[in-house]
């Protein structure tokens, strides 16, 4: 009967070999490719509350534990302007949310990116993950500065 289950044991342990080596393979070949994990806006009219750090704070902590979770993958951080006046609450600045993941959980220089996305109805971030080897995301501005008239 020992016999009988050990023969049981490694024949399923060799039905399974061939299925896991094969999904190993095909995840190696899948492309690799930016993903947004998340946004949210801010200031007047905002989902987020104003003068509450917890919100943001929430999204950072988030946004941190899955970049993490992926060793060798970068963050990026697109910073949007909005069309009304800036918030003067601190929480709301990018400079700000960058260095609470910098500072606060200790990443390495050069794992995340802050950029400048140009301006869209609203303040806003977008939190990306960039996998090793994916394109970086590009800004993607709604609102356009109107072109001046020639003696304006």
């Amino acid at each position: 009967m020992k016999a009988y289950n050990v023969i049981v044991a490694l024949l399923l342990i060799a039905t399974l070999l061939p299925s896991d080596t094969a999904s190993r393979q095909q995840a190696l070949s899948e492309p690799k490719v930016a993903r947004k994990l998340d946004e949210y806006t801010y200031g007047p009219g905002s989902e987020l509350r104003v003068e509450n750090d917890c919100d943001v704070d929430a999204h950072l902590d988030n946004f941190a534990y899955y970049l993490r979770a992926e060793p060798g993958s970068r963050g990026y951080m697109i910073s949007y302007r909005g069309k009304q006046k800036r918030s003067k609450y601190f929480a709301y600045d990018p400079d700000w949310q960058f260095s609470q993941l910098t500072r606060e959980w200790k990443f390495e220089e050069g794992r995340i990116v802050l950029m400048d996305g140009g301006v869209r109805e609203k303040a806003m971030m977008e939190l990306w993950i960039v996998p090793e080897g994916a394109e970086a995301p590009k800004p993607t501005p709604t609102v356009f500065p109107g072109k001046r008239k020639m003696g304006e």
